[in-house]
């Protein structure tokens, strides 16, 4: 899984999706997606909600705020 790979490499990251699809991740407060993946991956990840983003678009950055290319082992090879 991706979230699992930066877990090991990033000690912090933010992940941008587009409003929508930040309001359900955060929904919930501590039964919410984010504070599950927080527990599962570490508590570096904070989500922003980010408006010129479409509804399937994400974005990994770091907490120096460089991108974080996101790519597949097929997409490498």
């Amino acid at each position: 899984m991706i979230i699992a790979s930066l877990k090991s490499s990033i000690p912090q990251y933010t992940l941008r999706v587009h409003p929508y699809v930040a309001a359900f991740i955060q929904k919930g407060g501590l039964l919410s997606l984010e504070w599950k993946w927080r527990r599962k991956y570490g508590l570096g990840l904070s989500v922003m909600p980010v408006q010129n983003l479409t509804y399937l678009q994400y974005q990994f950055y770091d907490a120096k705020g460089n991108e974080i290319e996101m790519k597949e082992e097929m997409e490498i090879k």
